[in-house]
């Protein structure tokens, strides 16, 4: 039949090494994807998805039943005639919600 064998420095099933995953973690902050993925030969989907595990990590889980106030703001994106609105907690300050369009129709 089929062995497999534990390594210490690529994850179970995974395609790149936890010393590669680390470097692109600490460079998506910093950096747009496509430009890590030119950087790393890895591709954008990949990078992608190793984002959306980082962020699930950071990212404070929201307390929906310690809401009390909440702040919206809106910001315009490119400098244009486009906006987003952002909704937050006004204690935490943690974002609940971004949304592109400043109507009440968006929100």
């Amino acid at each position: 039949g089929v062995r497999t064998e534990a390594i210490s420095w690529v994850s179970p099933y995974a395609r790149i090494t936890n010393r590669l995953k680390g470097y692109i973690e600490k460079l998506l902050p910093l950096l747009p994807i496509k430009h890590i993925s030119e950087l790393t030969g890895v591709h954008w989907h990949t990078i992608k998805e190793i984002d959306k595990q980082r962020l699930k990590r950071v990212v404070p889980t929201v307390s929906w039943g310690d809401l009390r106030q909440l702040v919206m703001d809106e910001f315009a994106i490119f400098k244009g005639h486009r906006y987003a609105t952002v909704i937050a907690d006004a204690q935490t300050h943690q974002v609940l919600w971004i949304g592109i369009g400043r109507s009440r129709k968006d929100i």
